[in-house]
């Protein structure tokens, strides 16, 4: 029965942190806060109330909230999840579709709930592994999912970046953002901050 609580508590905490890293850095760089949620907190009447209340505290703009849902979630609880979705969107906030294609979905569900971006498993065995280009099916398949999230209206994300080889081809493809061990592997908070200080100075 922690679950919600403790879900609540990581949002706060990661908003809070990210608003920090923006006011140490200024607007040279635009940072994200990416949080996944659970069904059950989808399933909290006043979650909606919570996430507002939490960016207020924080003093985090709902444009750089983005919360990660997966497929599953999505299907299982269509009805109650849609008027909190659609609220929150008004507010600014963006949703992510989180492992797309390890899931059930038919992309008639995919296209009939207001999402932002989408986020491919490039390493995932369920997923597209991209095998640094070496197989031309999944990369076809690659590329067929970044068109169509593209003919959606959405971006695309793709997690398990290792290499050089991986990046240049996922840019080819036209795959806007990339998360992976090829930029960073997990990193305290000082480090972070450390970074974004490189990142600035480049």
């Amino acid at each position: 029965g922690l679950l919600s609580s403790i879900s609540e508590w990581v949002l706060a905490k990661a908003c809070r942190q990210v608003a920090q890293w923006q006011r140490n850095i200024g607007s040279q760089l635009l940072l994200n806060c990416f949080i996944n949620l659970t069904d059950k907190q989808f399933l909290m009447p006043e979650l909606k109330e919570r996430i507002l209340e939490i960016l207020q505290l924080t003093g985090l703009a709902p444009t750089q909230l983005k919360l990660e849902l997966t497929e599953q979630m999505l299907i299982k609880n269509r009805e109650i999840i849609l008027p909190t979705l659609h609220h929150l969107r008004d507010k600014g906030i963006q949703f992510v579709l989180d492992n797309f294609g390890t899931g059930f979905s038919s992309l008639n569900h995919l296209h009939s709930f207001p999402l932002d971006i989408l986020k491919v498993d490039i390493r995932s065995e369920q997923s597209f592994l991209v095998e640094s280009g070496k197989s031309n099916h999944k990369k076809s398949l690659l590329s067929g999912v970044i068109s169509m999230a593209h003919t959606l209206g959405m971006k695309v994300i793709a997690e398990g970046i290792e290499t050089a080889e991986e990046l240049v081809l996922l840019r080819d493809l036209g795959c806007e953002y990339g998360q992976g061990y090829y930029f960073a592997k997990p990193l305290s908070g000082k480090q972070v901050q450390q970074l974004f200080t490189q990142l600035i100075k480049s």
